[in-house]
Formats: C-alpha cells, sequence, structure tokens
C-alpha cells in the first residue's frame, strides 16, 4: 500500500496502453460513426430502415438516434450528425467540440452517444477484455502492450506490499484517482487482479474494493456489475449494447465541461484530494487548461512531490505543462504564489510507474 495520500490524474495516454483510442483517434472514431449513415423512408410508421456506407456499419446506434429523436425530429437529427462529422475533424478532441456546442442539446446529446457507444467497443477489444468468469492473461496483456510494462500492472505491484489477505481491504489506503478517460479500466482491472492475487471470491473482493477513491469529471459509462450493490444495474466491461434504450442510457452518464464545472459532491472531493496530496502524479494526461481549472484546489495544495509524464510532448509544451501545473496547484484563493517543483519524465505510463513507483509507494 502506499504510505502517503496520493492523488494520481489520468488522461487518455493511460488507455491508449490497453488498446484505447487517443482523444484525435476517437473524434475521427465519432466523425466516421455520424457521417456513414444514410436514412430511407420508414417502411412503417414506427420503424425506419437504414442503408450504411462506409466501414463503420452500426444499425443500432443510428437507430437508437431515431427512437430518441421521434419521427418528426429524425431528419434534423441526421442533418446535425452531418455537421459534427464535418466539424469534428477541425476540432481538437471531441470534449472540446460539445464544450464549444455546449447550448446545442441536440449536438450534446449526439456526441454523448457517440462517446457511450465507442468506448464500450474500445472496452471489449482492449488488452483488458475477459471472457465472464475468467481473468485476462497477463501474460497476453504483456505482449500485446509490445512487452513493455503497463502502468496498472506496476501500479498494483506497489499497492499489495505491506498487505495481508487478512487487511486486504487496506490496499487501497491513501490512493486517489482523478480519470478523465469514460471507460472503466482502472476499476475492472483492480477488482480482478485483487481478486486473482488474493484467491477471493467476488464478494470479498467486492469488500476489498470499497476503498478504492476514484473520480471521473466527465462521467464514465455505467457501473460494473460488481460495483452495482447499491445501484440498481451495471454494465459488463465491454458489453455490446444492441437494444436501443441502453444505447441512449449509457450515453447519460457521459458529462461535458460545463456540466462537470457545476459545483457539486464529486467536484468537492476531487479539489479536496489535490488540495491534501502530499504526492500528485499526472500520468498521460494532455494539460488541457480547462482540466486544470476543474481539479483546481481552493487552497495551495500540500504536495511536496510533483510528477508527470510527458511522453512525445516538445520542450515547448513541457515547459508550458509546467508552469500551468504549478499555477493550478496554488489553488484559486491563496493570496501569495509559491512555485511548485514538477517532476517532468519523458517516458509512457508504464515504464515510468515500473521506474518510479518505488519512490511513489514510499
Amino acid at each position: 500500500m502506499f504510505k502517503k495520500p496520493t492523488t494520481f490524474v489520468i488522461g487518455a495516454g493511460c488507455s491508449r496502453e490497453y488498446g484505447f483510442p487517443l482523444g484525435n483517434d476517437l473524434r475521427d472514431q465519432i466523425a466516421t460513426l455520424l457521417e456513414n449513415v444514410k436514412p430511407e423512408r420508414p417502411r412503417r410508421s414506427d420503424r425506419m430502415v437504414f442503408t450504411m456506407e462506409g466501414t463503420d456499419k452500426d444499425v443500432e446506434f443510428n437507430a437508437a438516434i431515431v427512437q430518441h429523436a421521434g419521427q418528426h425530429k429524425w431528419q434534423e437529427w441526421f442533418a446535425t450528425a452531418q455537421s459534427m462529422a464535418k466539424g469534428l475533424r477541425q476540432g481538437s478532441s471531441i470534449d472540446r467540440y460539445l464544450d464549444f456546442h455546449n447550448e446545442d442539446p441536440v449536438r450534446v446529446q449526439l456526441g454523448k452517444m457517440a462517446i457511450g457507444r465507442l468506448i464500450l467497443r474500445a472496452e471489449s477489444q482492449s488488452s483488458l477484455s475477459m471472457e465472464t468468469g475468467s481473468i485476462f492473461d497477463m501474460t497476453e496483456v504483456a505482449k500485446k502492450n509490445g512487452g513493455e510494462p503497463h502502468w496498472l500492472n506496476e501500479l498494483f505491484l506497489r499497492l499489495q506490499e505491506g498487505v495481508r489477505r487478512s487487511n486486504v481491504e487496506e490496499f487501497l489506503n491513501n490512493v486517489t484517482f482523478i480519470c478523465f478517460n469514460y471507460d472503466r479500466v482502472i476499476e475492472h482491472y483492480l477488482f480482478n487482479a485483487i481478486k486473482a492475487f488474493g484467491n477471493l471470491t467476488d464478494e470479498e473482493a467486492t469488500a476489498a474494493m470499497q476503498g478504492l477513491k476514484i473520480y471521473h469529471p466527465y462521467g464514465r459509462l455505467g457501473h460494473l456489475f460488481w460495483e452495482t450493490a447499491t445501484t440498481p444495474k451495471g454494465v459488463q466491461y465491454g458489453a455490446r449494447l444492441d437494444d436501443f434504450g441502453s444505447i441512449v442510457g449509457h450515453s447519460e452518464h457521459v458529462r461535458i465541461f460545463t456540466e462537470s464545472f457545476e459545483e457539486n459532491e464529486e467536484i468537492r472531493c476531487i479539489r479536496h484530494a489535490m488540495e491534501n496530496a502530499e504526492k500528485v502524479v499526472f500520468l498521460g494526461f494532455s494539460f488541457l487548461q480547462q482540466n486544470l481549472d476543474l481539479i483546481r484546489p481552493d487552497n495551495r495544495s500540500k504536495a511536496s512531490q510533483v510528477w508527470a509524464t510527458t511522453y512525445g510532448m516538445s520542450q515547448y509544451d513541457v515547459d508550458a505543462a509546467e508552469n500551468a501545473i504549478s499555477a493550478m496547484l496554488n489553488g484559486s484563493k491563496s493570496a501569495d504564489y509559491r512555485s511548485f517543483r514538477v517532476n517532468v519524465v519523458d517516458s509512457k505510463a508504464g515504464k515510468f510507474m515500473d521506474d518510479v513507483g518505488n519512490l511513489l509507494r514510499s
């Protein structure tokens, strides 16, 4: 377990290690999904037929659009989808696009539905996907990652230190995750890893996971089944949702920046975690200003160590990221400014955790 309060800020680069798209890839996938739909006239008043062009033939997704929009507005929705496909490719990400169009409810809903559809698909195709009742093969995960260390395994090696089966519920002590990804990779991995390592039942693993403190500022695709003891229902990691209601329903868990920035209990918890952490670690993060604003604490952070991976970034962007992190950690209400030393490491999250993980745990 970790000895000091440590907050991990997780970006798309972390999920990339398991086969998920980065922001620009997800943007392009959504644009393709929205542009390759050609509606025909309905055969009956309650049904719609589609001819699909291009490579992304997703009839269920497009039928869900019709059901959600209604028979009198589906043409407007499809026209908007075509417009979005063109505009999206000019933006940095789907998040930036939806934030720009935050007062257009049709665009926002279409974007959320597309995010949900494609992230669930990415879960099912990721190296952490597995058959129900089995466990992912760590050897195969490593192979798919090119033999390189991957960050969740390196993290779990440190979480298990100092923990025995008798106090397994303490393995998540002192760690908090602020995850800007829509997927459930962290929750899925840690549950199955502690279950296999500890030879635990589902019930015992669920109990051990009660110490997980994880916040998704932009939401996620609903609860996993092991999290549903106090919630109505969950959705399996990588599930294929073919019914219209599920496609629409799970998109409701996704939030855009404007919705996330509204003061609520989760935002208060996020900012509290940033303020009270002794160590802050940015992994696979892109340092967009709107995301840094979202996690900015009220008061100056107590962090004595700050780390950030900057794989593939130019020196100009690294310098800008260091300054932006330091400014964010000073908080929104601090009267004076103190510079934070940011330890930047030009590596992927997995290699970083392999190299620095023991220092972070100490």
